[in-house]
């Protein structure tokens, strides 16, 4: 008996050792312009939105970071913090002040948002400006 509750209680140690520690929240419901899946936004500046989300009642967003990026080619046309996160626990209407968004174009946006205790990231896409006097001829998917 000896034996076994020892071999118990080194198999639980390893299996503790191996977890990955969780983070003590989760970042959701990402929106563009109030919309989960937009599709054609017709504004050169989008409005940024996000849930955090935590079964601890003592968690907080601190600060954020977002960038956009154009779906197809990657290149990046606004990261709001420059490389780095920007204090603050806005999450919802953040207000894009990149470069001016073509019409007919994927765009694809990432949100980084850090706790005192966690830093999590959560991606969505959306497509851009898509004025009604410049009509698409091929649209893509």
């Amino acid at each position: 008996m000896k034996h076994f509750l020892t071999a118990l209680l080194a198999a639980l140690a390893l299996l503790s050792c191996n977890r990955t520690p969780e983070t003590p929240f989760r970042v959701t419901d990402l929106q563009v312009d109030y919309c989960t899946t937009p599709l054609g936004i017709d504004t050169q500046e989008p409005r940024f939105s996000w849930k955090m989300e935590s079964d601890r009642y003592d968690q907080r967003q601190t600060s954020y970071r977002i960038v956009v990026t154009e779906s197809v080619s990657g290149a990046r046309v606004w990261d709001s913090g420059a490389g780095n996160v920007l204090p603050s626990d806005v999450s919802v209407g953040i207000v894009y002040q990149g470069e001016s968004l073509k019409p007919c174009t994927r765009y694809d946006w990432s949100v980084e948002v850090a706790s005192a205790e966690a830093v999590t990231v959560q991606a969505a896409s959306w497509s851009g400006a898509d004025r009604s006097a410049e009509r698409c001829d091929r649209w893509q998917l």
